[in-house]
């Protein structure tokens, strides 16, 4: 008999062959949201497939998990590279090869093929051909089908080729190339566009990041396949001229010489385009663009004053935010969609970040004069989060390698929450891909967002770490202090009880362990309610001048002694040597300064006036209401701050706060924007 690894199998194994360490049931049972059965079920099947191909078995361990030992990872990715999961594919897969099949193919895909090519029901097959029609109708696509011609996707092209990008991302981050690939039965034409984009990069003076590169040797071998079919995109791509002085749009009439065909001069014109929103880590220095980097000033300068942070390395963090405004401003001009994989973790679990981020992008939007989408805001946010100042280890015991093939700012994320995660470790990287196999110095683990092909000492994680992956890699990276605190427990609980069942309290105790050690690393953000209480608001008629104010709205800090006398001296100065930048809309102040300058708690004061105070002589730098931040680091008062932005900018709420005459409705309204 003949055994197939399906889809969940196939991804069952290749975590297995990217840990590091044990893989329990219960993470494999989170990770994959199936029954501790059909894990166990998974496992026979892989050591099925592995007893054909005359490998060792996956071992198992009592009340550690699942593991493959190093020579066996070799010997299985040495067979695995060969295998193709079977038809088993989720609900979203399926839908997506369907879809990339009526796209690509073009005419005379009928039901039947359908049917054969995802090994479904007809019901199975129409049901999906339903759920497309749906979900493409609000993007002005419609797919239609006739005796003649089978499905047909019709619709503006632009629009349709947005719609490929979507879905070769989705399958690209999911690890389904081989899926990718069956369905666009191009290899040939891939292997000629990827090997030509790695050969321009010196000429195009950008290094493409490791996951663009793919996704764009996908698109554009998509792109051509269409115009092959004479689907080409609408001749309304503006700014021509401009286009027709890049490197990019000059370098595709290598490609042209290549494939043996001249592109239409539209169509030259959109793969520019695409060439130009691609995400990159390097950008040619000589390439720059001043009124770019005059607007990422501007966008850190405020969210430095909408965060009240300051960053340590700004020119860094400037630069990296400039290599991603060069992509992002041709994908946001030309309306080219790039999706975030990580889009949900990021606005779960990075919230505050991303409703500074808003703020920040202003200048951008009104450069543009467009608002930018949920994916590009959080990519952004990545860059803002990854470069909050870390916190200060001790001395580092290993040596751990980064590798991130997403660019630069998903880098920077990853690198900030093994920082703040592991603090005894020394962080190399993060580093490319294709960086990462030239790299020849000792390490003791590689922590990669994407699968290696050298797989010893090798965790697979994903960007935005899951609360599993955190404790794995704690206990990783710090065994032995849970091992003795375990054993050192259950070593006093004998000497003053009878154990029934030894292993089950001894998995239990280790739960517990590593529960409280979660908890400590965790650092608690308070809400706005939490930090804006009543003794912290103030409301009186009018103050001398705005130095006054400041003091006056500082009072209630002082008195509980959340700062010391020096802060507000220190915020004072900060206004005198750099101007009302405190001002951060209208009728509000936010005065703050550094942690180091006299903060003892993480704390919020508000002075409600009735008459105006002035930071400079003109009109627009009044504040009626004035609220004093104190911040213990770059990160702990990040939740409340973002929501009094939510609050401030919502509903007319300034005006109702300076109309307010109790605290009572003021605690009401604050109360509305804690959660």
């Amino acid at each position: 008999m003949i055994h197939l690894l399906d889809k969940r199998s196939t991804a069952v194994l290749q975590v297995l062959l990217q840990a590091a360490t044990f893989i329990s049931v219960q993470e494999l049972m989170k990770q994959f949201q199936v029954s501790r059965r059909t894990i166990y079920y998974d496992i026979e099947k892989i050591n099925d497939w592995l007893c054909q191909q005359e490998l060792e078995f996956v071992q198992y361990t009592y009340g550690k998990g699942f593991f493959l030992n190093d020579q066996a990872k070799d010997q299985v990715a040495k067979q695995f590279s060969h295998v193709m999961p079977s038809a088993y594919l989720s609900v979203e897969d399926r839908q997506i090869y369907v879809a990339l099949m009526c796209i690509l193919r073009g005419g005379k895909i009928g039901t039947q093929q359908l049917m054969d090519e995802t090994e479904v029901s007809r019901n199975t097959v129409l049901q999906d051909i339903k759920d497309l029609k749906n979900k493409w109708a609000k993007k002005g696509i419609s797919l239609t089908y006739s005796y003649k011609d089978g499905y047909e996707v019709k619709g503006s092209e632009s629009d349709i080729r947005n719609l490929l990008y979507i879905h070769i991302t989705e399958l690209l981050s999911q690890h389904q190339e081989e899926l990718l690939k069956r369905v666009m039965k191009a290899d040939y034409e891939y292997s000629l566009i990827y090997n030509w984009l790695v050969e321009c990069e010196d000429k195009l003076g950008m290094a493409f990041t490791d996951k663009m590169l793919t996704q764009l040797a996908y698109m554009l071998t998509c792109c051509i396949q269409r115009i092959g079919g004479k689907r080409y995109v609408d001749a309304l791509i503006t700014r021509k001229e401009e286009l027709e002085k890049t490197r990019q749009y000059k370098a595709l009439q290598e490609i042209e010489s290549v494939l043996g065909f001249d592109f239409p001069p539209h169509e030259k014109h959109y793969l520019a385009t695409v060439l130009l929103s691609a995400k990159v880590n390097v950008v040619n220095q000589a390439d720059s663009d001043d009124w770019m980097r005059t607007i990422v000033k501007e966008m850190v300068s405020r969210f430095q004053a909408y965060a009240c942070v300051v960053f340590e390395d700004r020119n860094r963090l400037e630069q990296n935010l400039y290599i991603h405004l060069k992509t992002a401003y041709y994908r946001l001009l030309y309306n080219i969609h790039l999706p975030n994989p990580m889009l949900s973790a990021i606005q779960t679990k990075y919230q505050d970040i991303v409703e500074l981020t808003k703020k920040a992008l202003l200048p951008l939007e009104n450069s543009l004069q467009t608002r930018i989408n949920e994916d590009e805001i959080s990519y952004f946010a990545l860059h803002f989060g990854g470069w909050m100042k870390k916190q200060e280890g001790r001395q580092k015991q290993k040596r751990i390698v980064i590798v991130c093939a997403n660019g630069i700012g998903t880098s920077r994320m990853l690198q900030y929450q093994l920082e703040q995660l592991l603090t005894d470790a020394e962080l190399i990287g993060p580093m490319t891909v294709r960086d990462y196999e030239q790299f020849k110095e000792t390490y003791d683990l590689v922590i990669t967002t994407t699968p290696l092909k050298k797989r010893m000492n090798v965790m697979l994680v994903n960007p935005i770490l899951t609360d599993d992956e955190k404790q794995r890699l704690i206990d990783l990276v710090e065994p032995a202090s849970s091992q003795l605190t375990t054993q050192a427990i259950m070593g006093i609980i004998k000497q003053h009880a009878n154990i029934q069942d030894e292993p089950a309290l001894l998995a239990n105790l280790k739960l517990v362990i590593q529960q409280s050690k979660k908890m400590v690393r965790e650092d608690k953000k308070p809400m706005l309610h939490e930090v804006l209480q009543e003794p912290f608001l103030q409301l009186t008629d009018s103050a001398d001048d705005w130095k006054s104010a400041v003091r006056l709205a500082a009072k209630p800090l002082l008195n509980y002694e959340y700062i010391e006398p020096s802060y507000v001296e220190a915020m004072i100065k900060s206004v005198e040597q750099l101007g009302p930048y405190i001002v951060i809309a209208p009728k509000v102040a936010l005065p703050h300064a550094r942690p180091e300058q006299g903060v003892n708690r993480v704390g919020m004061s508000m002075l409600r006036l009735k008459e105006p105070v002035y930071f400079s002589t003109e009109k627009q730098h009044g504040a009626q209401l004035i609220i004093v931040l104190a911040a213990t680091d770059n990160e702990t008062h990040l939740k409340a701050l973002s929501q009094l932005s939510m609050m401030l900018s919502e509903n007319d709420n300034i005006d109702k706060l300076i109309a307010m005459n109790t605290k009572q409705e003021m605690l009401a309204l604050i109360e509305a924007y804690s959660n």
